[in-house]
């Protein structure tokens, strides 16, 4: 009868086989979880999005200029000087950019896995491996992750909010609280320093500190203060370059954000519960993603009967859930874009496995049940289509490098190049770039509704200015073909004015290169 309760999965086994087992599973799951995150993170395509991050890095390296000073960029500063020294090192920015995402997303997994590991130090050591591995598997077959990852710059500042996270809650039994809170808060500043989304984390982490630490007021505030401090440490060099150019940092970082593109998004225009109905239509379309709603409503229903009896559990979960809302919001608050949901279904994923191991008997029949689901994504994968592996030609983490080289050779020397999509064309040593353009698409296409005293102040191209500004500081070439016609039109028509030659790029898009005649 002991069998069918599943008792025996409630204590630690002492057969030397299953702790040798034990160890086996978790060198299999990493090398399959390291694999197939290598080979996505090669293939997913590239995006448009981080167009502000590439080009900024580039007039940064090479010009020595600085974002919110000397140029426009709509994001936060740190990815711009993390590329600008690797510029510094090699050319090959993507390459280089899908590493530090794949071993961001691997070690936030490693993390992830260990912490759910010690949080279930009690249970039989096969038991542990299927939650922990049911969890990993969900985040990797998740629909929002896998469109997210190694795309849109979130790997590592998401690993960072992770670190925090198990920082902050570990804090419960440790003697060295303050210093603890102070390095959570370190990595979160940091975390907001890459990508401006992570400064929801800061408020559900601050409160957790004050509603669920299990410490005297007096104790509580000292924490408070110090992870807000570390906070403030994280944020450092963004404060020096506010300090430069308040004015331009307020600009890209805000006005043009919910003034300006705001304006031109269909989506934005939603009320709230309009972007929340959306979300929830988007996670009900996977079964992957909406099998964790139910998984939700398990956590509040064992909180709600306060099933959980482990303090130190405890506190990591009432952090997660106060977390969640916020990462909601997140996910929809300007509008409902894909890849806000990322950090928000990680930290869900977290907070069902957290709590899915911690009852006992028949309740690990549920946990169980996930494990069953887990597995299913990675079965129905059709390995040999999806990963190519016997060459890297269709590889997108590749596919600047090689276009930079199509474009280098075409020109055949030195050359100050105009596009839209200066990501595509940096990696060439020979190859510049105009810093007005840092910010294209995003800034380009909207510039016709940024009033004309604005732009001048900011330095900021529309269609108005931009015939005077190519025969002020011509091109050596003008690319086009990365978006529509109307985008592109006042480049292409300079072009055919002034002479240039052009030249179709063999690339699977209809990549056009104009070409100054000397």
């Amino acid at each position: 009868m002991k069998i069918f309760d599943l008792e025996f999965l409630d204590s630690p086994s002492e057969s030397r086989l299953i702790a040798a087992l034990y160890k086996v599973l978790i060198v299999v799951l990493f090398a399959f979880i390291l694999q197939a995150a290598f080979l996505r993170n090669m293939q997913n395509y590239t995006d448009h999005d981080d167009n502000p991050y590439n080009a900024g890095a580039k007039v940064t390296a090479d010009e020595g200029l600085l974002p919110y000073k000397d140029y426009r960029l709509i994001h936060m500063p740190y990815y711009v000087f993390t590329y600008a020294l690797i510029l510094e090192l090699t050319p090959s920015l993507t390459l280089s950019a899908r590493i530090i995402s794949l071993a961001s997303f691997f070690t936030m997994l490693v993390l992830i896995f260990y912490s759910i590991q010690n949080s279930l130090y009690h249970k039989n050591q096969l038991f542990r491996f299927i939650v922990g591995a049911s969890a990993l598997l969900f985040i990797m077959y998740n629909p929002f992750v896998q469109y997210a990852f190694a795309r849109f710059t979130y790997d590592f500042p998401l690993l960072l909010s992770i670190l925090s996270f198990l920082v902050l809650t570990s804090t419960e039994t440790s003697t060295r609280l303050p210093l603890k809170t102070a390095i959570s808060g370190l990595l979160l500043g940091v975390a907001v320093g890459f990508r401006m989304h992570f400064i929801f984390f800061i408020i559900p982490f601050a409160l957790g500190i004050l509603l669920f630490q299990k410490e005297s007021i007096t104790v509580k505030m000292k924490q408070f203060l110090y992870f807000s401090l570390g906070v403030f440490a994280g944020l450092i060099p963004v404060f020096i370059l506010i300090s430069m150019a308040p004015k331009g940092f307020l600009f890209d970082i805000y006005q043009f954000h919910f003034k300006i593109d705001m304006k031109a998004q269909p989506g934005a225009a939603l009320s709230l519960v309009e972007k929340l109905s959306e979300l929830f239509d988007k996670v009900l379309e996977k079964w992957q993603s909406s099998v964790l709603i139910a998984g939700l409503i398990w956590v509040l229903i064992l909180k709600t009967f306060n099933l959980i009896k482990d303090d130190r559990l405890n506190f990591k979960i009432n952090v997660l859930l106060l977390t969640l809302p916020f990462l909601v919001y997140l996910s929809v608050g300007k509008m409902l874009i894909i890849q806000y949901v990322y950090p928000l279904s990680v930290f869900l994923i977290v907070v069902i496995f957290y709590t899915l191991g911690s009852q006992k008997k028949y309740f690990n029949y549920v946990a169980i049940l996930f494990f069953v689901l887990s597995i299913i994504p990675p079965l129905e994968v059709n390995y040999k289509k999806t990963y190519n592996i016997k060459t890297t030609e269709s590889w997108y983490a590749l596919s600047r490098h090689r276009i930079s080289t199509l474009v280098d050779e075409a020109i055949n020397g030195e050359a100050k190049v105009l596009t839209l999509s200066p990501a595509e064309i940096l990696e060439s040593d020979s190859i510049s770039i105009y810093k007005e353009f840092v910010s294209s698409p995003f800034i380009w296409r909207t510039s016709h509704s940024i009033p004309d005293d604005t732009r001048k102040d900011f330095n900021i191209i529309s269609k108005k200015e931009v015939d005077n500004f190519m025969q002020t500081d011509q091109p050596e070439a003008i690319l086009t073909g990365y978006y529509p016609t109307d985008l592109e039109i006042k480049f292409v028509e300079f072009a055919q004015k002034n002479g240039y030659r052009k030249v179709d790029l063999p690339t699977e898009r209809k990549l056009k290169l104009y070409i100054k005649e000397k």
